[in-house]
């Protein structure tokens, strides 16, 4: 749990004044880095997805998170916004090409898992 929540201004309604935060006002976070989840503010999950694969590495994660974006009713459009910082760092395992946007990576990860098939189990043997 984070110690200090910055929030802007119009969230403050909705703070949760038993948590152990302390919220903090910052007037440069707009309404639209958020939204309101069962009347809880919560970061936009698709510029936070974002976020995520400007640093995350792991495919398996990248691609639960798409999917799991797209059955939320997500486009893929936008889902591919979201992976797009991740394009170089995996290449198609078919061609040997390294994608270039975040579509042709929407590709790899369908030529890998179908968005309707269920995830693998968890196998111990990976780590």
């Amino acid at each position: 749990m984070a110690d200090i929540i910055m929030t802007p201004p119009e969230l403050l309604p909705y703070i949760d004044e038993t948590s152990l935060c302390d919220y903090t006002i910052n007037e440069h976070i707009t309404p639209d880095d958020w939204e309101l989840v069962d009347n809880i503010p919560v970061e936009n999950p698709l510029p936070a997805m974002r976020k995520f694969h400007e640093d995350g590495d792991d495919r398996i994660d990248a691609i639960d998170m798409a999917y799991q974006a797209y059955h939320r009713g997500y486009s893929w459009e936008d889902i591919a916004w979201t992976i797009e910082p991740a394009k170089d760092l995996w290449v198609d395992d078919d061609t040997g090409t390294q994608p270039t946007n975040g579509k042709e990576l929407l590709d790899i990860f369908f030529a890998e898992r179908s968005p309707d098939a269920p995830r693998p189990p968890y196998d111990d043997d990976d780590w």
